[in-house]
């Protein structure tokens, strides 16, 4: 008699864990779309959680965030089908409790607001979300994102995107290598509009009040005629042809910066012919070709310049003389080459490693 109500102690307890076990992605799922519905201009929710307790990890299905004071809030700010956490074991045998997050096929769509007192809500909506991160995020991924910018308000309607976008970031809460200078990496590839291709890298320690950090960007064979809606819009220009190249060095420490931006567009054409441009349309596109043409060094057929970019992160300089002498160095001197210069690194603002 002893032995069976043993049984039925041990068996009642098993069933209660399972009935947890069971009910918790629904707790969980209930918990944060109420937590997302208290975000104030935004309204958003999840389909369902997932759970590997063993295993200390959970998903995320379906989240859908919608930004009440977009120009199209009937489009998603963010639609993310997939967004797995789990504890980072290396850093857990370390003694540090902080989480891996894994983003899948995420779409971000940044629409222009209604008002531009509004961008301020866009900075407490992150604020928001953090807050309801238990834990600091030290390693993250996102697999093949597409991030777009969107403006219905002009003519045409903008939509420009980065594609086949994908991150990942490592040690973000320094609690690998604690001793290094810059612990954390960053590393980015994309693609934009489906052509060219985006590559950047970035060592940094973020938990300083002013990050530092060593960057690299290049941009390559960015196809210019894609984004001939953003020109029309905002320049009244139609390209027929061009390809952007961009090169950049940037280095940083308690918030002075040293670093360059190089910006090279090869075959630059302008559509002079268009049948719905106006007369100033015309004289505009005609003096762009001009200028065009003038500036491109005739023996690597580009149009470039070098600017330098120095300073404090709060008051950041550039020298616009120095870019449009840059300008002319390129056409009529010596053309920049599509490469990086490997003149900028984290000695270069004072820092060591």
């Amino acid at each position: 008699m002893k032995f069976k109500r043993t049984y039925i102690i041990i068996g009642s307890v098993l069933l209660f864990l399972v009935v947890v076990r069971m009910s918790l992605p629904f707790i969980a799922k209930h918990y944060i779309n109420k937590q997302l519905d208290e975000i104030e201009g935004y309204h958003a929710s999840i389909d369902g959680v997932s759970m590997l307790l063993i295993a200390g990890s959970f998903g995320i299905n379906g989240l859908t965030i919608y930004e009440e004071m977009s120009e199209e809030p009937e489009v998603p700010m963010i639609h993310l089908p997939q967004m797995d956490f789990s504890i980072d074991w290396k850093a857990l045998f370390k003694g540090h409790i902080v989480s891996e997050i894994h983003l899948d096929s995420p779409e971000i769509n940044f629409t222009v607001l209604k008002d531009d007192t509004d961008e301020e809500s866009r900075v407490k909506f992150a604020e928001a979300l953090q807050e309801m991160s238990p834990i600091d995020i030290n390693h993250l991924t996102i697999h093949k994102a597409t991030i777009a910018y969107r403006d219905p308000t002009v003519e045409p309607a903008v939509e420009v995107f980065l594609d086949d976008f994908n991150l990942e970031a490592t040690n973000l809460s320094n609690v690998e290598n604690e001793e290094e200078a810059l612990p954390g990496y960053v590393e980015i590839n994309s693609k934009a509009m489906g052509d060219g291709q985006l590559n950047f890298n970035m060592k940094v320690n973020i938990l300083k009040e002013y990050p530092d950090f060593d960057m690299n960007l290049e941009i390559e064979n960015f196809d210019l005629v894609r984004f001939n809606d953003f020109f029309e819009a905002y320049a009244s220009l139609e390209l027929k042809d061009g390809r952007l190249n961009m090169y950049s060095e940037m280095a940083a420490e308690n918030g002075e910066i040293a670093g360059y931006v190089k910006p090279i567009i090869e075959d630059f054409e302008v559509e002079k012919n268009a049948e719905d441009q106006n007369l100033p349309e015309k004289i505009y596109s005609a003096l762009a070709d001009l200028v065009g043409g003038i500036l491109e060094n005739p023996k690597k057929e580009k149009i470039a310049s070098r600017v330098e970019v120095s300073g404090h992160m709060e008051d950041m300089e550039t020298d616009t003389w120095q870019a449009v002498f840059n300008l002319l160095r390129n056409a009529f001197i010596e053309a920049y080459e599509k490469e990086l210069e490997n003149a900028i690194n984290f000695q270069s603002v004072g820092g060591s490693e």
